[in-house]
């Protein structure tokens, strides 16, 4: 994977009352393109339980080969492409 850009976003739930911190979270960000070409846009898929990558791209492209596309168009959400999670919404490039 290229060297990309990285930052963090610092999410904080402040009081109303005296403005102190109650909350906060840190989530690492990922810049880049959104879709690597030649795609030009997506379509979203909610996981299910006992779906893989290979599956959905089955579903998608009907070649489970191309696991890898889903996984790169979705590198902001997903760290290995062996863990996914039912609820999680995927872009799938189209």
């Amino acid at each position: 994977m290229p060297n990309r850009p990285r930052g963090t976003l610092e999410i904080i739930e402040s009081s109303a009352e005296d403005g102190s911190e109650l909350f906060k979270r840190v989530v690492p960000i990922l810049f880049g393109r959104a879709l690597q070409g030649p795609y030009h846009g997506f379509a979203l898929y909610t996981v299910q339980s006992g779906d893989t990558l290979s599956s959905i791209a089955q579903e998608f492209y009907g070649d489970p080969d191309r696991f890898g596309t889903i996984f790169d168009a979705n590198r902001n959400v997903l760290d290995d492409p062996d863990e996914i999670f039912p609820g999680q919404e995927l872009r799938i490039p189209q």
